[in-house]
């Protein structure tokens, strides 16, 4: 059926799903690309599917998937510099917001020529060699509540166990580990759209007494977290 009198008028009161495939065809015809045509059709039908699988209030659960990356914070700044990581997140309906729990990996990545460990010259000498330290793994287990504010916003507040793990060489460049662990906690605020969510997430771990995190200490990061709910 024509719609000669308001064209735009008649798109914008379809799905965007359905405006994504219709642009998609008008484009590949008039340039006459049939690659260009299975490409935007594809991207039509995810918008699709993000479109009907957005984490809506009103939904009893949802799953999602997230990517962060930032820096390190706290003790841990003296010794390691970027932070990269990814996670699984349950979200459950519950009252004006979703219990979540969560776990993943982050990777802390070290500082070049770094002499001790959380800034501590006694921690110099301890079972690993710091020249030869290649990665800190950071794997928490968190249960959480992320509080729904006016359909787009959010605010979140986690909390649970961490492991750490230092990856190194040792003196005949054969890969080793050590590892500790303690109590984690995470507030976070963000904003959401359908399916879509970015926030901005600080991290704190404190270790329990044990080389070579020491009681006290903390490790900790500021992130940029995003992913997609469904």
């Amino acid at each position: 059926m024509a719609h000669a009198g308001n064209p735009a008028g008649y798109l914008l009161k379809r799905p965007i799903c359905e405006v994504g495939v219709c642009c998609g065809k008008f484009l590949a015809n008039l340039m006459g690309m049939k690659q260009l045509l299975n490409i935007l059709i594809a991207v039509g039908l995810l918008l699709c599917t993000l479109h009907s699988q957005a984490q809506k209030e009103s939904k009893k659960w949802s799953l999602g998937f997230l990517s962060e990356g930032g820096f390190a914070q706290g003790d841990a700044k003296t010794s390691f510099h970027t932070v990269s990581g990814a996670s699984l997140r349950l979200s459950i309906h519950a009252g004006p917001g979703f219990v979540t729990l969560s776990g993943g990996a982050e990777l802390y990545w070290p500082k070049l020529n770094i002499g001790t460990l959380y800034g501590d010259s006694t921690f110099s000498d301890s079972t690993i060699d710091l020249s030869k330290l290649r990665v800190g793994v950071q794997i928490p287990i968190m249960i959480g509540y992320k509080l729904i504010l006016g359909h787009y916003f959010f605010l979140m507040g986690e909390i649970g166990y961490s492991n750490f793990l230092y990856y190194y060489f040792d003196s005949n460049d054969n890969g080793r580990s050590v590892h500790s662990g303690g109590l984690t906690y995470a507030p976070s605020i963000g904003f959401q759209y359908h399916a879509f969510e970015v926030g901005l997430k600080y991290q704190s771990l404190h270790p329990g007494q044990g080389s070579p995190s020491p009681a006290g200490r903390s490790i900790s990061n500021i992130v940029l977290r995003t992913g997609f709910n469904f």
